[in-house]
């Protein structure tokens, strides 16, 4: 089997569509984008491990599910300062919300990188970069976090935190995602 597809995608809601094809959405919001994509095998598996291309995102008023980074970032003066790790799991329950989330991915090999994720929330400024293997089904991501704007009443820790750049690493398994 072989398939191929191009083309470009408007106003698509992501964490509906996800929802459609049986995969966890762990980003929602509208989505514009393109992609180019190709993949051969005999079986879904060697399919998935056979993907390339080319995909690129811009989704407006979405949100990261399952992990809220401003809490993260907020606490995060206590764990620099006695240099310890915060951990955890995603939680469907939490939520990043952001204005705007761009980002491009190259796919070989049925891995899926990428050096320019970009988002904006109402206090944080997000960049990342990392892989997902889609055949092994497993993330490696790491957003760097950076307090931007911290509106009046706002905790102090969160003020202490202005212009710091904090990492974030999401990994393991779709169904599964931590973070440190």
């Amino acid at each position: 089997n072989h398939v191929s597809a191009t083309g470009n995608a408007t106003g698509v809601q992501l964490r509906s569509a996800l929802g459609k094809i049986g995969a966890r959405a762990a980003l929602e919001g509208s989505a514009n984008g393109t992609f180019e994509l190709a993949t051969s095998g005999a079986t879904a598996k060697q399919m998935k491990r056979g993907l390339a291309g080319n995909v690129v995102l811009d989704v407006r008023n979405g949100a990261l599910v399952g992990i809220d980074l401003n809490d993260i970032v907020g606490s995060a003066a206590g764990f620099l300062q006695s240099r310890s790790r915060q951990t955890g799991v995603f939680d469907e329950r939490r939520r990043t919300e952001f204005t705007q989330l761009t980002g491009s991915a190259r796919i070989k090999d049925g891995v899926a990188f990428n050096d320019d994720l970009k988002a904006q929330t109402k206090t944080l400024v997000l960049t990342g970069s990392g892989r997902m293997d889609l055949a092994a089904d497993e993330i490696d991501y790491t957003l760097r976090t950076q307090v931007a704007a911290v509106p009046a009443g706002s905790p102090n820790a969160l003020r202490s935190l202005t212009g710091v750049t904090i990492p974030v690493r999401i990994s393991g398994q779709p169904d599964h995602l931590g973070y440190s």
